[in-house]
């Protein structure tokens, strides 16, 4: 059959092209598009898990703020300006 199918094509592949080469190629094409949807979905569950929610965000904001206050990115007026915001 594979020497027939060769004969017939008008651009002959190389020997070996068809059969088994072309059964693995065809198992690693889905064996990427399977770990790849895997991987997403992995990401993003681990990224719902860790998201804050609610008041737990505040509170991120809020150390956040006071980090850039403690590293010298912000002043006084303008943490206490930031943190009115925060806190309405």
């Amino acid at each position: 059959m594979h020497m027939f199918l060769h004969q017939m094509s008008p651009h002959p592949l190389p020997w070996g092209f068809c059969g088994v080469s072309m059964q693995f190629i065809m198992v690693m094409a889905w064996a990427l598009v399977i770990g790849g949807a895997y991987m997403l979905i992995r990401d993003l569950i681990k990224r719902g898990r860790n998201a804050p929610a609610g008041h737990d965000c505040r509170e991120s904001n809020r150390n956040l703020l006071d980090r850039r206050l403690a590293s010298g990115e912000i002043n006084r007026d303008e943490y206490d300006a930031i943190r009115h915001k925060l806190e309405e």
